[in-house]
């Protein structure tokens, strides 16, 4: 992989930041309408979710960060 993983997830953060700090200025590429926000989130989500399916070692690491996974590779019980 070209970043680890943790710095994919964290690049992530960082642009959702950025867009908030200057969602005044979003033009779209069609002309003078801004940018809503659900484009925004949904261009996001999208990345988000083709960076993290993109290897299996990307989706496990994804999945135990965010605790469906233990540090085994199981389930965790709550998703059991």
């Amino acid at each position: 992989m070209k970043k680890d993983n943790g710095n994919q997830f964290s690049d992530i953060i960082t642009k959702i930041r950025d867009i908030s700090i200057n969602k005044d200025t979003r033009i779209s590429k069609h002309g003078k309408n801004p940018i809503s926000d659900d484009e925004i989130y949904s261009k996001i989500m999208s990345s988000s979710f083709k960076r993290i399916s993109s290897s299996q070692e990307s989706t496990t690491f994804f999945l135990k960060r965010v605790g469906i996974l233990d540090k085994d590779g199981h389930l965790t019980p709550e998703y059991k």
